[in-house]
């Protein structure tokens, strides 16, 4: 005879996860719908031509960022890789071609006037908030956080606005994504950047462990390259006669 127990196991319903039911509903593996996702192109995935960067004040007023006519080029491969780059027009010109000879005053403006990072984006399309990781920038203290931005994606024009500054202003920028073309595709890591001496010896331009990015997405420009060096400290000065760069394709 049957244990009361043993009667009440059999009685006590099966408990099975929603995800597996819907994915055995649909006659799917229990991780195919995490897989399809894995494998579907980021929807930001192109070459992006910088259309505005402004500034939204806390009185809700709105002003240029980065100049009256900015230039930036943000690029985006098929699984979320991203290379940045905004400069101001109106940066000045160093009196001398050698940028290790620039005065304090040319830095700040050429530091001031631009802003340039690489790494991933994941998108929420339901929620329009896209998620930033940041590898490397031009500002170090960007380099290994991540950013929320709310955005909105209106066919081939994105715009987002970056988290709010200390004292309240939030940029705001605006893309246009350029029809794709015949060109060179895919993401590629550097491996090496640097000087070659008219003695033919070598010194590292961005130190011995640099990073960077390069991203072409075929759309018919020339790809965005973004290099940092991992110390931050300049190479000794030397005339050169070149400055050979490794990549390779990730």
């Amino acid at each position: 005879m049957m244990s009361e127990a043993k009667m009440n196991d059999r009685r006590r319903p099966t408990t099975v996860p929603l995800a597996f039911l819907l994915a055995a509903c649909a006659g799917m593996p229990t991780d195919a719908v995490a897989q399809q996702r894995a494998t579907e192109p980021s929807p930001l995935a192109g070459t992006w031509t910088l259309v505005a960067a402004d500034l939204l004040h806390p009185d809700g007023s709105r002003t240029r960022d980065y100049g009256a006519a900015p230039r930036g080029r943000l690029i985006v491969d098929a699984v979320g890789r991203y290379s940045l780059q905004i400069f101001k027009s109106e940066r000045p010109r160093f009196a001398s071609e050698d940028k290790t000879k620039g005065t304090p005053a040319e830095f700040a403006a050429s530091t001031l006037g631009s802003s340039t990072h690489f790494g991933s984006l994941e998108v929420d399309p339901a929620a329009h908030v896209l998620t930033v990781t940041i590898d490397g920038a031009s500002f170090p203290n960007q380099e290994g956080t991540q950013q929320k931005r709310t955005y909105v994606l209106d066919g081939d024009e994105l715009s987002y606005r970056v988290p709010a500054h200390a004292d309240g202003n939030i940029p705001i920028s605006v893309w246009h994504r350029e029809k794709r073309g015949a060109s060179l595709v895919g993401t590629w890591a550097l491996t090496s950047a640097d000087n070659v001496a008219p003695d033919g010896s070598r010194v590292h331009l961005f130190g011995d462990n640099p990073q960077g990015i390069l991203t072409s997405t075929g759309a018919g420009t020339t790809p965005c390259r973004s290099c940092a060096p991992t110390g931050r400290s300049l190479p000794p000065t030397t005339a050169t006669r070149g400055r050979p760069r490794r990549i390779r394709r990730l």
